[in-house]
Order: C-alpha cells, then structure tokens, then sequence
C-alpha cells in the first residue's frame, strides 16, 4: 500500500509510510470517542461485542468469551459502487 500511495502522489516511499501511519493512527485515536467517517464513503466505528460462551474443539470445554469493543469498516455507497464496478470488467 505504502508504495501504491508513493507511486500515484509522488512522494517518496519513506513520507508515504509515514502518512500512512499517520492516518492509521488518528483514526486509532478518533475512534476512542467517536465514529470515523471519510470522504471517499466509508466509516470506521466501535461495535460492542457481547459476553458468550464458546467450546474449546481440542478439549471440549467451554470457554467463557469476555464482552469487548471491536472496531468495524461499514463501506459507503461510493466505496460499494466502486467495488462493483471492479468486479464487472
């Protein structure tokens, strides 16, 4: 990614990594308190997962699963129609 990014700015692949990282880290900090939302169609969010129980395949014991915050992508129409397209031809 970091040398797709390098190639179609110009920048060299040293200041596209950093960007890169840069972005990824200020949506990592947005989303402690909120919804991420990006032009291009698209928005990074927290779900909350819920408490369960789940059986170990190995030893057939059951395993209590923790309820945690998960982050989750929900494409946007423009991302959706993009991908489609792709796939077509």
């Amino acid at each position: 990614m970091v040398e797709k990014i390098s190639e179609k700015s110009g920048l060299a692949i040293c200041q596209s990594e950093n960007a890169l990282n840069g972005i990824i880290d200020s949506i990592s900090e947005k989303l402690k308190t909120g919804d991420v939302c990006l032009m291009w169609g698209g928005t990074f969010a927290v779900a909350e997962r819920k408490g369960r129980q789940r059986r170990n395949p190995r030893t057939g014991e059951v395993v209590e699963i923790k309820p945690r915050r998960v982050p989750v992508f929900r494409a946007g129409s423009i991302l959706k129609r993009e991908v489609i397209q792709g796939n077509q031809g």
